[in-house]
């Protein structure tokens, strides 16, 4: 069988998970092709889909009260692959995020059902999607916990060595706004930083 980005969706999952689920998964779900600067989520929409990153990027943001958008988190096609909305995703609400495609990218979407049902059914998937959300749970943990106890100065360093992908394929304002600084400061931070 000759599916679409068969070998891109196998190596999203660890080796508990076998060639006909991940058959399965790319039949049951649906690849979208996201051009640059595209939203593959809108705010206040029912989001309660999961987002696999086959190639490409995004930037995760929330709208504030001011009705401004603020960079709360980045995926890649390596980092941070599986993207979902948790206040859709857990609660069937409304979603306050903002999902836009840092360049041109695909995702395969599948509904919540399909990932519970599997959930429920297929071993091999609970352990892989475990071992993924462990990572990805202390991952978020490390970079929140940084982002509270370091200086702007020093956070922008410990990103820069920890996950420099972050500061080399993300625009300047996006993370600027993930470290609550203004593009100018954080220009001037990264001058003096990692000049």
């Amino acid at each position: 069988m000759n599916l679409p980005y068969f070998k891109e969706v196998r190596k999203r999952f660890s080796a508990d998970v076998d060639d006909l689920f991940i058959e399965d998964i790319i039949q049951n779900g649906k690849f979208i092709e996201v051009k640059k600067n595209e939203v593959l989520v809108e705010h206040q929409t029912i989001a309660d889909g999961t987002y696999f990153i086959i190639k490409g990027s995004f930037i995760k943001n929330v709208l504030t009260s001011n009705n401004e958008e603020k960079s709360t988190m980045f995926h890649t096609d390596s980092f941070f692959y599986f993207m979902v909305c948790s206040d859709s995703y857990v609660h069937g609400g409304k979603t306050d995020y903002i999902i836009r495609a840092n360049e041109d990218s695909v995702v395969l979407i599948l509904n919540r059902t399909y990932i519970e049902t599997a959930i429920n059914t297929n071993v091999g998937f609970v352990k892989s999607h475990s071992k993924y959300l462990e990572y990805a749970y202390k991952s978020m943990e490390l970079i929140k916990d940084k982002y509270l106890s370091l200086t702007s100065e020093e956070y922008l360093l410990w990103l820069y060595e920890h996950f420099p992908f972050i500061i080399l394929t993300f625009p300047s304002k996006d993370v600027a706004s993930f470290m609550g600084i203004t593009p100018v400061w954080y220009s001037n931070l990264k001058r003096k930083v990692l000049s």
